[in-house]
């Protein structure tokens, strides 16, 4: 087929999507897009310069839009229901994630993938920033929010890959692409997509699938079991019989001692520690030295919205986990905290239920304020165990949740939920609480 007549289409025209389609243009392919809302975002500066290159932009594909197109390119925010991949498979057009699409294109790049339900974007930048700080040209992207395809595109020399990857995109990739990956933990979430809690572990468990011959994934200890896997696995956690684990105290790998835990971590058993010992399993294996790596933890600073402290009032303290948008993030988010806990939850229900919260919430959550659509649903789950009260909004909760602490106290927001009843996303939500606690704080 002549190079210039080479036909792609790509479906959902986010960041993704668009990235995409301006990779496809440099690699000679013409392109058609879709998106449901095609009308409201053809005018944008981004369709428009993709526009002003050749993209064709339709609120839905006809079948002569896909006819002789090579492959279709699906954005991860695209449901496996939405009738253009029905449409697609029907004419025989090869569907593949915008991620694949860039795996296809990798050239003597190493390539680290991170998947879990939670902890995925503190993990991949915490590998960034430690192979950064030994001089290695590593850069995050993926679902941290940098298509990976738009790095592709970019002349900047990059040696190392440090991919983060939703089940969402794991379910269209097939590429042998990964020289490591690590899967984190899986606890149920996005039970709104998925038909079951299995096949969300069947999902995340694809990463191992994507191990080339010569690669390596590590995976958390007593993490459910999933399908059968091809690639060398090692467990990684708190058990010395791991090949990578902690005392508490010092980092091993195969049982030699290589590295030292930074002293603000050291003795405790939290996510924090579990997602250091995911990141020297990876670090570790392309050369980081001990010291090296416990100096770059001691320099990193997680990303905002994940437990971060907000301020402090009157002896209370105030926690924005806007990105604990699920009931284990949740969980975790509440046993970090030294003292008793005002709880605000709620939003969009994805599908798990809140039960889990009971027994480990007794001893460390005095009351919750419960907001958006899945509000009820939570009262109905927990309003026999704990003071918990259906309010309108999240300036009221964290308002009433001031007014009902005391000295020691901590008001933490970890929604438990996705934002999109009341937020554009989990980071409007918590510029948000941020705003407010600020209000509380300063202006009071």
């Amino acid at each position: 087929m002549n190079e210039s007549k080479k036909k792609s289409a790509v479906l959902g025209l986010g960041k993704s999507g668009c990235s995409a389609a301006e990779f496809l243009f440099q690699q000679g392919y013409s392109v058609v897009a879709a998106d449901d809302h095609a009308e409201k975002i053809q005018d944008s500066p981004e369709i428009s310069a993709l526009r002003s290159k050749g993209l064709t932009v339709r609120q839905s594909f006809s079948d002569s839009d896909l006819s002789g197109v090579d492959f279709l390119v699906l954005s991860p925010g695209i449901p496996p229901s939405h009738s253009a991949i029905a449409q697609a498979e029907k004419l025989g057009v090869e569907i593949v994630g915008e991620m694949e699409l860039a795996c296809r294109h990798l050239k003597n790049r190493i390539c680290i993938g991170i998947t879990g339900t939670n902890g995925k974007t503190t993990v991949t930048l915490l590998i960034e920033h430690i192979l950064k700080s030994v001089g290695l040209h590593a850069c995050a992207v993926g679902n941290i929010g940098i298509p990976f395809t738009s790095l592709l595109l970019s002349q900047e020399q990059i040696d190392i890959f440090v991919i983060e990857i939703s089940s969402y995109q794991l379910d269209s990739l097939q590429e042998k692409c990964l020289d490591y990956g690590i899967l984190l933990n899986i606890t149920p979430d996005h039970l709104d997509r998925y038909k079951s809690f299995d096949k969300y572990i069947s999902s995340k468990y694809q990463i191992t699938q994507l191990i080339k011959p010569t690669g390596k994934c590590f995976i958390k200890e007593n993490i459910p079991e999933g399908p059968p896997v091809n690639s060398q696995i090692f467990r990684f956690g708190f058990d010395k019989e791991n090949f990578i684990s902690t005392d508490g105290l010092t980092l091993y790998s195969d049982d030699e001692p290589i590295a030292e835990l930074p002293s603000c971590y050291q003795m405790k058993k939290t996510h924090d520690i579990e997602n250091i010992v995911a990141a020297f399993a990876v670090c570790n294996q392309v050369g980081v030295k001990g010291k090296q790596f416990t100096d770059a933890v001691e320099t990193f600073r997680k990303p905002p919205h994940r437990i971060e402290f907000t301020g402090k009032k009157s002896g209370v303290s105030y926690y924005n986990d806007s990105k604990g948008t699920n009931v284990d993030a949740t969980l975790r988010a509440v046993e970090s905290m030294d003292g008793d806990t005002l709880l605000i939850v709620g939003g969009v229900d994805k599908g798990a239920g809140y039960g889990s919260w009971i027994v480990p919430f007794q001893e460390k959550v005095r009351s919750i304020y419960a907001i958006g659509e899945a509000a009820q649903k939570i009262y109905n789950e927990l309003n026999p165990f704990f003071k918990i009260e259906i309010v309108p909004d999240l300036e009221i909760a964290v308002r009433m949740a001031s007014q009902n602490s005391k000295p020691g106290d901590n008001i933490l927001l970890s929604p438990g939920c996705s934002s999109f009843d009341m937020f554009r996303n989990y980071e409007h939500r918590g510029d948000e609480f941020k705003r407010i606690v600020t209000g509380l704080i300063y202006k009071e």
